[in-house]
């Protein structure tokens, strides 16, 4: 019961706290035409896209936690910024307190530059009879032909 309550305070502290972000860096001007977008993108950036998330899942997986939120960011008005400091450091106790043992790539979606999602099962725990995983959806938006990791809901 312990562990059902955890994870639904791990989901909502990521929705909540992947909100909380500092202001400036790259400008998102690209407006939102997604069967345009969505026919110009090869095989290359859709694998560059799930490559990124792989290595953030395998940084934190690796225990590598601040290296692993380096990789993530946020919008905020239209600007992609790093998380704030406060963000960092709520989702790195998030994480210790949930560490990535396992995982494995549940889903993926491109629906345009910025309404994107990869769904992670993770493994906080290793074998266990109450329930030991959490998911853990990114969003990875494009912006000047790169793809940068959001977390879904911030």
């Amino acid at each position: 019961m312990n562990i059902r309550i955890y994870s639904i305070v791990l989901f909502l502290s990521l929705i909540f706290f992947g909100g909380a972000c500092v202001n400036k860096q790259k400008q998102s001007s690209t407006k939102e035409f997604p069967e345009d977008f969505i026919k110009t993108l090869t095989h290359k950036d859709t694998v560059a896209m799930i490559g990124l998330t792989t290595v953030c899942m395998d940084t934190l997986q690796a225990g590598k936690i601040d290296d692993a939120l380096n990789l993530i960011y946020c919008v905020r008005n239209d600007t992609l910024v790093p998380l704030s400091e406060e963000t960092k450091a709520e989702l790195k106790r998030q994480f210790e307190r949930f560490p990535v043992k396992q995982y494995h790539l549940e889903s993926f979606q491109i629906n345009g530059y910025s309404t994107n999602s990869v769904k992670y099962v993770v493994q906080f725990k290793e074998k266990s009879t109450l329930p030991n995983t959490i998911k853990l959806t990114f969003n990875p938006i494009w912006i000047e032909d790169a793809w940068y990791l959001t977390l879904k809901n911030n």
